[in-house]
């Protein structure tokens, strides 16, 4: 069952015989162990379908080989560490495990009784089928719960003793070795009743687990963090929040965040097993940071250099799912600390992240996964551009010179780029002035008119490319200033070619406005019902309705309104323009200043104005250009 293929014709009477008489009793199949055999294949198809990346676990019965063992119980064929199960030279004996073997393209699985077959040969219904027709398992309680942890800590303490007692002979403690593994997977089982971890805490088995993270044998310290990972899954944390918490924050205490750290930093991705552990280790990273998010943050900060890692490991040019959990993770980060953004920039992060959005200048990513890296550096990169104290590193990246390649080449990298060009435009004058200097103008625009849409739908959003677009040309004609000759030539932009963008402004004011519209007749129908059954809404209920027109297009119709009223107050031309072009739509500049109002309410209102002769401090500071935007806004209104 573990993948060694030999002729039985080859083998002697006398060897078949000690084969057999070596071979531990196997225990008789029953309704309870058919229903492990098959609940054990689902799993194995689960996580075959979430990701390449899978465990080839320790057959507890391989036969051994005492010269292919290293003093600390690992597997070496040529200088490089070999599972246990990989040995061609003898055959296994098996007790009713599943070996699950990762090839390529399939996954096969092989039986104790040698008969192979693809999990992609079977239907939705016949995998239905089976579990419908399995018995039921018997539940775990904390008698047995206990009886698990018992098995499991004696395991433990025979491995310890041996290897304490053993260390240079393997040979010697190879087989306690193979127990534990055993027992540290039959723990994976406790994941699915969560409520039942006490018992689990009250033995301190979970902190063995923890202390077996830096076993001699990786093999031993990738199963230990896989059961980690599990029962701090999310599915648990539903089922019983209170007790996963509770587990979360014991490991927490017991420096788990350094441990798997420092440990991921061992092994050998080369190694299919060890990439496995690297990439659980990031998995139960992220279940720390669901549960309990600021103290993992404020311990990967204060006692691990998991940032550095994560950033090192986007630095291999090859895709692999391991590199696309180090972008979400450091994207996750970023947008839940004020202070990881600062620490990716300090430590050269900026051209570290560039660097891995420049393989795709000219390609597409070739699957799902790898265009989620993407985005997820794009996230990152998003997070860190507004910020003031990384202006100076990224504009020596030159990051506005790459996304301008980026928008041109039109490949799936535009969308991110438009995005991140918006984020590097809000407060930055600086960043405005560059993008104009470099010839960033007919990009954006180009953007803005939607040239190449209908070829290149690989790198296109409509949606968010439109709020992306207007977004970064308010911010050009906020930071520009009105005088100067940066700012004229933005204005340049809607006065050539027979002010074909005015057209296309008014193109999405009535589009835009249309969708708006909608949702709100929809809302006041939500209001009438709620109304007549004597129903008051909610303020949940009222953010919820805002949240929808949001979704329609609200905050693109504002922006795009905020775009006409200026021009129009820059050019009568283009005033005059708008109206003759508004008229075809049966609509006049009223329905534009509703819009700029409306805009202006969101931003506040003039109850609380701010005194700009007295000193301000820095979130004072940021509600004055709130102000000044609300007072702009009602100012250009008022003009239009």
């Amino acid at each position: 069952m573990d993948g060694v293929d030999f002729d039985i014709d080859d083998l002697d009477e006398e060897t078949i015989q000690k084969i057999v008489d070596e071979a531990p009793e196997m225990e008789a199949l029953d309704p309870t162990s058919v229903k492990k055999l098959v609940a054990n294949f689902e799993k194995a198809l689960t996580k075959n379908q979430q990701g390449s990346c899978g465990r080839i676990s320790i057959n507890p019965k391989a036969l051994m080989d005492d010269d292919d063992y290293d003093a600390g119980g690992s597997r070496r064929v040529g200088g490089k560490r070999k599972r246990p199960d990989e040995d061609e030279s003898s055959p296994n004996v098996a007790s009713g495990d599943v070996d699950v073997d990762y090839d390529d393209d399939q996954m096969a699985v092989d039986t104790m009784d040698g008969v192979d077959f693809d999990i992609d040969d079977l239907d939705e219904e016949t995998i239905q089928k089976i579990v419908d027709e399995a018995p039921e398992m018997e539940a775990l309680d904390p008698t047995s719960v206990k009886k698990l942890v018992a098995n499991f800590e004696k395991a433990l303490t025979k491995n310890q003793q041996q290897r304490s007692k053993f260390g240079d002979q393997p040979e010697k403690f190879m087989e306690s070795e193979l127990e534990l593994d055993t027992e540290i997977k039959r723990l994976q089982g406790i994941a699915a009743t969560p409520t039942l971890y006490p018992e689990l805490m009250r033995h301190k088995s979970h902190l063995s687990l923890l202390g077996l993270v830096s076993h001699e044998n990786t093999d031993i310290a990738v199963d230990a963090i896989e059961v980690l990972e599990e029962l701090t899954d999310g599915e648990p944390l539903t089922e019983s929040p209170d007790t996963v918490l509770d587990l979360i924050d014991d490991l927490l205490a017991n420096q788990c965040l350094q441990v798997i750290v420092q440990n991921m930093k061992r092994l050998n991705e080369t190694i299919p097993e060890e990439q496995v552990g690297v990439y659980k280790t990031l998995s139960l990273v992220e279940n720390f940071l669901e549960a309990r998010r600021e103290p993992t943050i404020d311990t990967i900060l204060k006692d691990t250099d998991l940032v550095a890692w994560l950033l090192q490991r986007l630095k291999p040019k090859p895709f692999d799912d391991v590199k696309g959990y180090a972008a979400e993770v450091l994207s996750i980060l970023s947008q839940n600390s004020d202070e990881v953004p600062l620490l990716i920039s300090r430590m050269g992060g900026i051209d570290t992240l560039l660097f891995a959005l420049n393989n795709y200048k000219k390609t597409n990513p070739e699957s799902l996964p790898e265009e989620e890296m993407i985005e997820n550096i794009f996230n990152t990169l998003c997070v860190i551009a507004p910020l003031q104290e990384c202006q100076r590193k990224f504009t020596e990246a030159e990051t506005l010179h790459l996304v301008q390649i980026l928008i041109k080449n039109k490949k799936f990298c535009r969308k991110g780029a438009l995005k991140l060009l918006d984020h590097s435009l809000q407060n930055s004058e600086e960043n405005c002035k560059v993008w104009v200097e470099i010839g960033g103008l007919s990009k954006l625009f180009g953007a803005f008119m939607k040239k190449g849409a209908g070829k290149h739908k690989m790198g296109y959003d409509e949606k968010a490319d439109d709020e992306h677009c207007v977004s970064s040309i308010v911010s050009l004609f906020k930071h520009l200033g009105q005088e100067g000759k940066l700012w004229q030539r933005v204005l340049a932009k809607f006065q050539e070619n027979d002010y074909e963008k005015v057209e296309r402004l008014v193109e999405m004011q009535v589009k835009y406005l249309g969708q708006v519209l909608d949702v709100e007749d929809s809302i006041d129908k939500k209001r009438q019902e709620l109304e007549a059954e004597g129903i008051e809404v909610a303020d949940a209920e009222e953010a919820g309705f805002y949240l929808d027109k949001l979704d329609a297009g609200l905050f693109t119709l504002q922006l795009v309104a905020r775009i006409i009223a200026t021009v129009c107050q820059a050019d009568p031309k283009i005033k005059d323009k708008l109206v003759k072009l508004l008229a075809m739509q049966n609509l006049n500049v009223d329905s534009i200043k509703v819009v700029l109002r409306d805009y202006a309410l969101t931003l506040g209102d003039d109850d609380d104005e701010v005194a700009e002769s007295e000193p301000q401090a820095e979130e004072d500071a940021e509600a004055a250009k709130v102000k000044a935007e609300r007072r702009k806004i009602l100012e250009l209104a008022e003009q239009l």
